[in-house]
């Protein structure tokens, strides 16, 4: 009985280590089909929930979101891109291996602290401000404040930063004074706390709390573009679902 009950172990431990228990098992567990979405630096923390929101509501595929800071540097394997600006500056993501879906708007707007009365500035006003040719608030008198302007602006490379430069100062050089904010976020963050300071960024809806929009007057540019989502063709039914369901949110 002691023998028999020895080889019974020794069967039932080379089973264990060997993986063949039982037919078909396998120790490998399934590759995990992970949806890879990117999305531009320029769109702000409201627009990311609704991004995040519409993943979540797929049909339970798992997903990873990625700031992406060019589309011309986009990863093969992403699922789907959400970018802001004119698509024919992004020859990369307008060719004809993606279609773009278009959900919404955004405009480029200019940004102040509220104790900063000012409402309106002419977009020559504007360029002389970021130029460094206006440092002080006490040059401007529809403005109650008498300190330096803090200019604060986003890394050369960054898509706000791009567009403020081509399409507000028409390539004119920004002030060597102006302080780097490395996202919208963190702008918004300055300039609720320095009443001096201005700023530029998308609102998503309404301007964050202790923030006010400077409207720019006498100017006939529009800073207003689409926020695309860019998918490559052919892309999966779920890739389809967050489209619409962004579409219906948004």
């Amino acid at each position: 009985m002691p023998f028999r009950f020895l080889i019974s172990l020794l069967i039932a431990g080379t089973l264990l280590l060997t993986g063949c228990a039982s037919p078909g098992f396998d120790r490998t567990p399934d590759a995990v089909d992970v949806l890879e979405a990117g999305i531009s630096p320029a769109l702000p923390d409201e627009f990311r929930e609704e991004v995040r929101t519409c993943l979540n509501a797929g049909e339970g595929r798992p997903f990873h979101l990625q700031t992406i800071d060019s589309p011309n540097a986009v990863p093969d394997e992403l699922d789907i891109l959400f970018w802001w600006g004119d698509p024919a500056l992004f020859p990369d993501i307008s060719g004809g291996e993606y279609s773009r879906y278009f959900l919404t708007t955004l405009e480029l707007k200019v940004l102040a602290n509220p104790q900063n009365d000012l409402s309106t500035l002419t977009i020559r006003q504007l360029r002389d401000i970021f130029s460094g040719r206006i440092s002080s608030w006490a040059a401007l008198p529809e403005s109650q404040l008498s300190s330096a302007i803090a200019v604060y602006t986003y890394p050369t490379a960054h898509p706000l930063q791009t567009a403020f430069q081509r399409e507000v100062m028409e390539n004119q050089t920004i002030t060597n004074n102006a302080l780097m904010a490395p996202s919208y976020q963190a702008l918004v963050d300055a300039v609720q706390a320095r009443p001096e300071a201005i700023g530029f960024g998308l609102p998503f809806s309404i301007p964050p709390e202790g923030i006010q929009v400077i409207s720019v007057i006498d100017q006939e540019l529009s800073f207003t573009h689409p926020v695309l989502a860019v998918v490559p063709d052919s892309p999966s039914p779920d890739v389809l679902l967050i489209v619409s369901c962004l579409q219906g949110r948004l």
